[in-house]
């Protein structure tokens, strides 16, 4: 961000929405790709007992749940450059649903697999100029927070 956050973008409500809405959409998108890994894991090796297969998921879930989680504490707190690891694990759910679609032996196999518009609907919104001012918003009220704090009363 090279200025005035509020010479630049169009402060609204709605660059929170879209900010929120990938964080949603990469939660649920990675559970969700997490889940269809470790069934395509199921149909591969054969029957996975109970103790196995959430041995699997659970770790896997906890991984990309802590990861988005904390890339996105980082975004809040003003690190923008923390948008490359939310893209990297954009590329890890995806592969997971490449996977799932290579290996995924089910009679909903596509119902499951229509979940991949959820990475890429984060991905998009990722590349969108509401989700830039989110990012911008958060870099410039930790740059300098009274200057902003100060500029947020004039636009009011």
């Amino acid at each position: 961000m090279n200025g005035n956050f509020f010479e630049e973008y169009d402060f609204s409500l709605w660059i929170f929405v879209v900010g929120i809405a990938v964080i949603m959409l990469l939660m649920i998108g990675a559970g969700i790709a997490a889940v269809i890994l470790v069934f395509s894991f199921e149909d591969q090796f054969g029957d996975l007992s109970p103790k196995i297969f959430w041995g699997f998921l659970i770790p896997i879930e906890v991984i990309l749940s802590l990861s988005i989680t904390f890339t996105n504490i980082m975004i809040t707190r003003g690190y923008s450059a923390a948008v490359k690891a939310n893209k990297a694990i954009i590329y890890i759910t995806l592969s997971f649903f490449f996977f799932g679609l290579l290996f995924f032996v089910h009679e909903f196999k596509w119902l499951f697999l229509s979940f991949v518009t959820l990475p890429v609907t984060a991905y998009w919104l990722m590349n969108s100029v509401k989700y830039k001012a989110f990012l911008a918003y958060f870099e410039a009220l930790h740059r300098d927070p009274e200057a902003f704090r100060l500029q947020m009363e004039k636009v009011k």
